[in-house]
């Protein structure tokens, strides 16, 4: 199965939004992520772990989002998001196209709701 299989859809915000402002996004959509994208170009993410570690109504977003992001290709496999998950210690991918253009995410959450209808046993290699 193929990454795009089970991209899910981005919250994206400016980088002048508040911590306070963001945690209302996220609560209202029901996601643990809020990406932060210019020109088409994913430049930040902050995660609920961020906003737990980093709590301040006044601080935005620009000073807590990780910039050092790793991406996955849509048409990469599933087993190669799990590769990337393991090896990083993350939960997440951004989902990008051919272009590098920012088209989703998918979580590890969302892989594990899918293991019945995925191709071998990988979780237990």
């Amino acid at each position: 199965m193929l990454v795009k299989n089970l991209t899910r859809g981005i919250k994206v915000v400016e980088e002048n939004f508040t911590l306070d402002k963001v945690a209302k996004i996220m609560i209202a959509n029901k996601v643990g992520e809020i990406l932060f994208v210019s020109d088409k170009k994913l430049k930040g993410i902050v995660t609920e772990d961020d906003l737990l570690r980093n709590f301040d109504s006044k601080k935005k977003i620009k000073d807590v989002m990780t910039t050092k992001i790793i991406t996955i290709n849509e048409e990469e496999s599933i087993d190669d998001a799990l590769s990337l998950m393991n090896e990083n210690s993350i939960k997440r991918l951004p989902v990008t196209n051919s272009v590098e253009s920012v088209v989703g995410i998918i979580r590890l959450i969302d892989i594990a709701k899918n293991a019945q209808e995925l191709e071998g046993d990988f979780f237990f290699e």
